[in-house]
């Protein structure tokens, strides 16, 4: 004795099934190249100059895509550290961006090499006048002025590279 499913009924379940069983799979990607530990927080207290800040990490592209588009304030003595695979010129803009802010370029000894300010909604890229940056901070418009922090500075990636093994993370510079 057969029975007949009715056609309606597999048509149905042609549609949904692979979606079911999609959704019911473990992600089988691997991990993105730098890949951190979620029980590892991407914020880090770095130390550059004679200041301190409370550093968010950008270390994959996603991250540093995203930037800080979208936030409406940032606390004081905060930022974004974006942390790049080999030095070059580097370039950003405000695209989505409602905070007034500053950056700095660091070469690969985490020395500040430049200071530039970066205006809301801003879609004009600011490139960094050298080709040798390895870092890029953003923080709060006037940071670095009101902090005395000027080209010269140096950021502790002792620190950072100590963060970053605790994260899984072997860094290149």
């Amino acid at each position: 004795m057969s029975q007949c499913i009715p056609p309606r009924f597999v048509r149905i379940l042609s549609r949904i099934l692979p979606i079911i069983l999609l959704s019911a799979l473990p992600a089988c990607t691997a991990p993105e190249h730098g890949a951190t530990n979620s029980n590892t927080p991407k914020q880090i207290r770095l130390n550059l100059g004679n200041a301190s800040i409370e550093a968010e990490l950008a270390l994959d592209h996603p991250t540093r895509v995203r930037g800080l588009m979208h936030r409406e304030s940032m606390p004081a003595d905060h930022g974004m550290l974006f942390v790049f695979d080999q030095p070059s010129q580097q370039s950003f803009w405000m695209k989505n961006t409602h905070i007034p802010l500053d950056i700095g370029y660091f070469n690969p000894s985490g020395e500040l090499l430049e200071i530039h300010p970066l205006h809301p909604q801003n879609l004009d890229s600011v490139k960094s006048l050298n080709a040798d940056i390895q870092f890029a901070l953003e923080v709060n418009r006037g940071w670095f002025r009101n902090n005395h922090i000027t080209p010269g500075a140096r950021l502790d990636l002792d620190a950072l590279r100590r963060h970053l093994r605790s994260m899984g993370i072997d860094s290149a510079f």
